[in-house]
């Protein structure tokens, strides 16, 4: 299907998985069109690689496609996968779609997890580019390194992010496999914890006979999935006397310092370009896959503090008045604690300062006196209200759920134009803000840097 293809369309062309999987056909030869509801950067960047964009979707889009391409959001009626299905042009998940790319090559290295799969595929890809493999790299999220999700390279090593939303993980073979964390999440999508425990041993069940397991060994619920695992499994972790342990951490604002250890044994010391223990915990997994590979430590070493992040993960977006402006996507209550204690570690001396917008009604209904619990970290903490993304309003789901779970510490402002005017006469030298969730908070930070701040 994909190898006849001559035109391919996407339906949802501007998300992140979507907008990766349209540059690299493109690079590969393909003509290549996409449709979205909104207009963006991402777009825009597509629009540079010569790929036709429409805003909005109409069945005309899609005349003389030869594969249309959808992800889980696009429902069927949508018109042009209407006129696709009405038409017999053939049409594909994208998950399968990466899956079948994926094929094309001989080792598949594929990182999955509730947390950190980004950074971590991110770092995988430097520390192979570093060791002149010329990988290529598909992920969620645009890495300041390649200025884009997408790295396509020359020989037969391609790194993924393995989403585990919509189970489109399970599309893939993987040879190579790191699992960075387990939690309760898309609860949308999975009826509860026990069912993403079996997707995710469902995932690692495809991993060739010949491959590679990595867990993250401080993960309790990864531990459980150690002892189901049909594949040895090699472990890494700061705690529980893993195969590869993270010694001697030292933070201090964005640089991160550790000492490596095999099974006793020291690597080696890295300086790594991002805060917090969490960072760390991605950086150890990358490490710990590279050795196992066979990728001599100098090459581990040299990618990783060459690593400077991803867009929307602990992202300087400027200073002002000697307040800094941080930007994070945490969107779950284990990643909003990992960034505030990544801040605590760093800025010791400074008054942190926690901006969140809940992403998903579903997900504030789920977590919300975690999300609670999670914003009484900082100093002063806002909530504003719920960024609905793909849901429809659930009737009694508001961001004053979380309210009712704190002590009174949180204070409820309804958009960005509120905090700002609340906020700015508060800020002082110093002081640390962070802008958190997987909507538009981030672009809070204009107002901030541009105006009264």
């Amino acid at each position: 299907m994909l190898k006849s293809a001559k035109h391919i369309h996407f339906v949802g062309i501007g998300g992140i998985g979507m907008s990766a999987l349209a540059l690299l056909l493109k690079q590969q030869g393909k003509q290549v069109s996409g449709s979205d509801q909104l207009d963006s950067e991402l777009l825009n960047s597509l629009r540079k690689a010569d790929i036709q964009v429409y805003i909005g979707h109409a069945a005309s889009h899609a005349h003389d496609a030869d594969l249309v391409v959808y992800s889980s959001a696009v429902k069927p009626e949508n018109p042009e996968r209407a006129y696709a299905e009405s038409h017999h042009i053939p049409e594909i998940r994208r998950a399968e779609l990466l899956g079948q790319i994926a094929e094309a090559y001989d080792y598949t290295v594929a990182i999955a997890g509730t947390h950190g799969k980004t950074t971590t595929t991110g770092m995988c890809g430097q520390i192979l580019i570093a060791a002149g493999l010329d990988p290529s790299i598909l992920v969620g999220g645009i890495l300041p390194d390649l200025k884009s999700n997408l790295r396509l390279g020359k020989q037969n090593h391609i790194v993924v992010e393995a989403d585990e939303y919509d189970r489109s993980f399970l599309a893939l073979k993987p040879t190579q496999i790191i699992v960075t964390t387990l939690e309760a999440d898309h609860l949308d999508i999975y009826k509860d914890l026990q069912d993403v425990r079996d997707t995710f041993l469902q995932f690692i069940s495809k991993l060739d006979d010949s491959g590679l397991l990595v867990l993250q060994g401080d993960d309790p619920e990864l531990l459980q999935l150690a002892n189901r695992s049909p594949h040895p499994v090699i472990s890494y972790g700061l705690t529980n006397m893993p195969d590869y342990q993270a010694i001697d951490i030292e933070v201090n604002n964005f640089t991160s310092k550790f000492t490596v250890v095999k099974q006793g044994k020291k690597l080696g010391n890295i300086i790594l370009n991002m805060p917090g223990d969490h960072n760390v915990m991605n950086a150890l997994g990358a490490c710990t896959l590279a050795d196992q590979m066979g990728i001599d430590f100098k090459y581990i070493k040299a990618g990783l503090e060459s690593f400077h992040g991803v867009e929307r993960r602990f992202q300087l977006k400027g200073s002002r008045n000697g307040v800094q402006f941080i930007d994070d996507y945490a969107h779950h209550p284990s990643e909003l604690e990992a960034t505030l204690l990544a801040a605590r570690s760093g800025w010791s001396g400074s008054r942190i300062i926690a901006i969140f917008q809940p992403h998903l009604y579903s997900r504030t209904r789920d977590f919300a006196q975690e999300f609670a619990t999670a914003l009484e970290m900082a100093d002063i903490a806002i909530l504003t209200d719920i960024y609905p993304a793909r849901e429809l309003p659930i009737p009694g789901v508001t961001s004053e759920m979380i309210l009712e779970f704190g002590s009174g510490k949180i204070q409820l402002l309804s958009g960005i134009a509120e905090v700002y005017k609340f906020l700015s006469p508060q800020l002082e030298r110093n002081d640390l803000v962070i802008t958190m969730g997987a909507g538009d908070i981030w672009k809070l930070h204009g107002l901030f840097l541009e105006g009264e701040a």
